[in-house]
């Protein structure tokens, strides 16, 4: 990142030129998570280096993205922190409404401090939970996966978050929105779920497709929002792919893919029903229908992509090594 700020950024022109002085980093991010031990190392590097911070680097070649904000490149720690810790910062106009008040920000520590703790406390009871799992009725392990899948990364963002604002005495926006209360795919997707990726696809995918022509867009069968949005799905899928490829070390089934394809083709017929028939359906019964197609199409096609291999098995005795250090009494050898 020192290359990337003291060399890069200041000696070369927006364009070609920045982007062909950062290939051999961008190949570094892509050579670095096979050379890591657990699937756990290879996950979370690869998602935060070879997916975030490479993406972030590309639109950095034409002074666009997150680290391209005036408040996040005024200094070096704050473009490390943001290229590197994936904040996501607060939207206002100037660094002065960026930083909070002693009162906002003590409040906001104790705050984000308690969540952690009820997290990792929550996370350690799931993990626990898998000693039984021979016990336990196929439907129930999947439901405690999709629960480690939100909490997991949900505390390392809070942690980092944490950590961010207290030294940096800035206000981030929370990694996730209560994705348990998602009311249709293009709310879970859009406004709720990992909005780390979704305001990175935001600027990196779905608004360079609205820049263009709109009379081009209008011959396509769906108009350029919903082609924007479906996009934005396809590429996050991909990118799962490659995740799960460095986390699995086997090739590509591509249903993680397939996974986020469905769900970006589904989100479009969504969003034309909503539109065409000004359908709206209470909340009561719009979320349980919601979690239920995230469920069991996750079921059908991206559970078997992350798992294939044990490494599902992997990565969960990665966990209860951690535990078992962390928490003796709890996790017995």
């Amino acid at each position: 990142m020192a290359y990337v700020y003291y060399g890069v950024m200041k000696l070369l022109p927006k364009g070609m030129w920045r982007l062909l002085a950062l290939l051999p980093l961008l190949a570094f991010y892509v050579y670095m998570p096979l050379k890591l031990g657990t699937v756990f190392e290879r996950g979370l590097l690869s998602f935060f280096f070879t997916w975030l911070t490479s993406f972030k680097l590309v639109l950095l070649c034409w002074d666009a993205g997150p680290a391209s904000d005036p408040w996040a490149i005024a200094t070096f720690p704050r473009f490390l922190a943001v290229m590197n810790l994936s904040l996501h910062l607060k939207t206002q106009s100037s660094r002065a409404s960026r930083i909070a008040p002693e009162s906002d920000k003590s409040k906001l520590w104790y705050i984000v401090l308690l969540r952690l703790f009820f997290k990792f406390i929550f996370l350690a009871m799931i993990i626990a939970s898998y000693s039984f799992r021979a016990q336990l009725p196929w439907w129930v392990i999947y439901i405690l996966y999709s629960a480690q899948v939100y909490i997991t990364p949900s505390l390392i963002f809070d942690g980092v978050s944490l950590l961010a604002s207290v030294a940096l005495g800035i206000e981030t926006e929370p990694a996730f929105n209560k994705p348990f209360l998602s009311d249709s795919l293009t709310d879970f997707w859009g406004r709720r779920w990992n909005l780390l990726i979704s305001n990175l696809m935001r600027v990196a995918v779905y608004e360079p497709v609205l820049c263009f022509d709109s009379q081009k867009l209008s011959r396509l069968p769906l108009w350029p929002r919903s082609l924007a949005l479906f996009l934005c799905l396809v590429v996050s899928g991909l990118m799962h792919e490659l995740i799960f490829f460095y986390m699995t070390l086997s090739p590509p089934t591509w249903d993680a893919t397939a996974f986020f394809t469905l769900h970006g083709i589904m989100s479009v017929f969504e969003i034309f029903i909503r539109r065409k028939f000004r359908i709206k359906v209470i909340k009561l019964v719009s979320v349980p229908i919601t979690l239920c197609v995230m469920f069991f199409s996750a079921l059908w096609l991206f559970y078997p992509s992350v798992c294939r291999g044990g490494t599902d098995f992997k990565a969960i005795s990665e966990f209860q090594h951690f535990f078992r250090n962390f928490l003796p009494q709890y996790y017995p050898s």
